[in-house]
């Protein structure tokens, strides 16, 4: 099994085209996997559902999805939940889910554990958005729920605290002066809950190799991190 990993995806209906036009002309890759800002279900309107029936019809491969911060939670929580490779998504379409937080699912041979949520430095200007025009852009499910931490831990500790990759959408703190560099690092001054959890579980967890979204750039950190942005990385499992 093939797996294409990006970053952050933000609805952008071009870049969700170009993947599926090019699998059309080179299948290389059975799964594309979203470390969070998905974007394709923000507004909840008919127009992204209809975008969503197109990569249904038009996608022959999965496409699956850590959240972000930049997340329309109550949308995204209101699609069914089902098991799929020993782990609970929500169904969003045949082929698109939403990886869970603290979940461990099995992609061919391989453990992945997901974790998504994050901070919004721009979660003022979201709020005022909502004041002024009566939408709603932002939610406070950007950040874990205290139950899903537990449950992430747990997981983990049933797991023998031991997983072949680690899918999220922020970066343990550790890890955060090495991105120190990408705009949302320079432009968010405080640790978050986000990253508080994440770095308990880098300090505990063997794994293979981590991948993370969020910060918009792209670096090979070391032989163990990731981050991405709007180029792919290509694992076979």
């Amino acid at each position: 099994m093939k797996i294409k990993i990006t970053g952050d995806t933000h609805g952008d209906r071009q870049r969700m085209m170009d993947y599926i036009e090019a699998h059309k002309k080179s299948p290389d890759f059975d799964m594309l996997l979203i470390c969070g800002d998905f974007g394709y279900i923000f507004r909840g309107n008919k127009d992204e559902d209809r975008f969503l029936d197109y990569i249904e019809r038009e996608a022959n491969f999965d496409i699956v999805f850590v959240d972000g911060n930049h997340e329309n939670f109550p949308k995204i929580y209101s699609y069914p939940l089902e098991k799929w490779n020993n782990g609970i998504v929500h169904t969003i379409r045949n082929n698109i889910r939403h990886l869970m937080r603290g979940e461990i699912y099995t992609f061919g041979s391989k453990t992945f554990f997901s974790f998504g949520g994050g901070y919004s430095i721009d979660k003022e200007f979201r709020l005022g958005h909502e004041k002024t025009w009566g939408n709603k852009i932002w939610w406070k499910e950007e950040f874990p729920t205290q139950e899903e931490i537990d449950f992430a831990f747990r997981n983990l500790e049933e797991h023998n605290w031991e997983v072949d990759y680690i899918i999220t959408h922020s970066a343990p703190t550790n890890i955060l002066p090495l991105v120190s560099e990408f705009f949302i690092s320079n432009a968010k001054a405080d640790i978050d809950i986000v990253n508080s959890t994440l770095e308990k579980i880098r300090q505990k967890t063997t794994f293979d190799h981590w991948y993370f979204g969020h910060y918009h750039g792209n670096k090979e950190i070391d032989d163990k991190f990731t981050i991405l942005y709007e180029i792919s990385k290509n694992i076979e499992v």
